[in-house]
């Protein structure tokens, strides 16, 4: 008789209610976020950067070439290449490559060191 007397814990009318709230409130942050990520580049934009940062990132580690700035331009956009001595090291080369694409405020930054022959 005594273990039917025992009161039993639970969240009230309100605390659930604000749970809920709360919830629907993260979700719907997230299903804005995801919304705007896609519509920014809703093609192969940014996969097309991203592959051609790698061919020309594989052609400059091969060979880093002159030292100075040169410009790739693409169909989405272009990649502008800077080759300079690395500081801290002799015999090295940095190689930057800043990734703009067109019609759209999305930037790639990749860097590289090479040896210098």
């Amino acid at each position: 008789m005594a273990a039917l007397r025992q009161k039993l814990s639970g969240s009230t009318l309100i605390e659930t209610v604000v749970a809920s709230t709360l919830f629907l409130m993260i979700f719907l942050i997230a299903v804005e976020t995801i919304t705007r990520v896609q519509s920014v580049l809703p093609d192969d934009t940014l996969l097309r950067a991203a592959v051609d940062l790698q061919a020309c990132a594989r052609e400059f580690s091969e060979r880093p070439g002159e030292l100075g700035i040169s410009l790739r331009s693409y169909d989405w956009g272009e990649i502008e290449v800077t080759v300079a001595r690395y500081p801290e090291a002799d015999g090295f080369r940095e190689v930057c490559f800043d990734v703009r694409i067109a019609r759209s405020r999305q930037t790639l930054d990749y860097r590289i060191l090479t040896f210098a022959e």
